[in-house]
């Protein structure tokens, strides 16, 4: 079971409620159905563990050498290729057989975009420099999308901008890791490596880091729920600047933030910094 679990990269799954988002940010959270809504989580999930197999068993070889990929269950003989591709297509079934009969019908249009974009990445674009972080950035948006088609609300373009820039933050940081926390070459880990160094990445987190505070800003200010409080939106800015400095310290000086779920899940401050962010959009948006 718990190489099962590695196999799904389960706790990756996190990732998913992004989807719940735009039913929260627009106010209709508790009016969505429910169970539709962990439908598409669930829908989002299979498939993102099924390309996470796909990826896995293209990458097995290179996997091998990496201080903690080689120890994923492909990469470590624990599963057979051929069973996990076996797991891979019936977890592939089981999201696009939920996507099309119980979820909104061009949500089964943005899993299908989403799984051709990451497979079409996994066997050749994630060769090429700059492209690789875009379209790995790329899947946070697919899932604010499925996430308002399931709640029927119309997407804030400084929210879609704001989520874009948010998790090409967090892949650059994940590829300056590469750099960081191995003794083998960097190149040997990711091909495209060889097109990067830690100037570069250091100077992108730090312009795209700055980009995504402007468009929050943007976004709180253009916010129906902010007007006439704007007291509040001072005060969930700063704490997105303290999370952000918090992420930076563990990157730049704790070199540890290379996983942001596994720093999510172990950082008592950033969870601190994260549940007063969303009382005050709760407060907001539902009092």
């Amino acid at each position: 079971m718990k190489t099962a679990i590695k196999l799904l990269r389960v706790k990756q799954w996190v990732k998913n409620v992004f989807v719940f988002l735009p039913a929260f940010f627009g106010g209709v959270f508790f009016e969505v159905d429910s169970i539709t809504l962990l439908l598409g989580f669930f829908a989002f999930s299979l498939l993102a563990s099924s390309i996470y197999i796909i990826n896995d068993l293209k990458d097995a070889e290179s996997d091998k050498r990496h201080p903690k990929k080689r120890n994923r269950p492909i990469a470590s003989g624990k599963i057979k290729p051929l069973q996990a591709l076996i797991i891979a297509a019936i977890l592939f079934l089981a999201s696009g057989f939920t996507a099309t009969f119980f979820l909104p019908s061009s949500s089964w249009f943005i899993l299908a975009l989403y799984f051709t974009v990451n497979v079409l990445y996994s066997f050749y674009l994630k060769h090429l420099a700059i492209v690789d972080l875009i379209l790995v950035a790329s899947g946070f948006v697919f899932r604010i999308i499925v996430g308002s088609l399931i709640a029927s609300v119309q997407l804030s373009y400084w929210l879609l901008l704001m989520t874009f820039l948010f998790s090409l933050f967090i892949v650059i940081a994940k590829r300056r890791d590469d750099f960081t926390t191995t003794d083998s070459t960097p190149y040997l880990l990711r091909k495209v490596n060889k097109y990067y160094n830690i100037s570069f990445l250091n100077t992108a987190i730090t312009i795209v880091s700055t980009l995504m505070m402007v468009c929050y800003v943007m976004y709180t200010f253009n916010s129906n729920y902010f007007e006439g409080r704007n007291y509040f939106a001072l005060i969930s800015s700063v704490l997105v600047i303290v999370g952000l400095l918090r992420y930076f310290q563990a990157i730049f000086v704790e070199e540890k933030g290379g996983s942001p779920t596994d720093f999510a899940f172990k950082d008592r401050f950033i969870q601190v910094v994260l549940l007063l962010w969303l009382a005050i959009f709760a407060y907001l948006i539902y009092s």
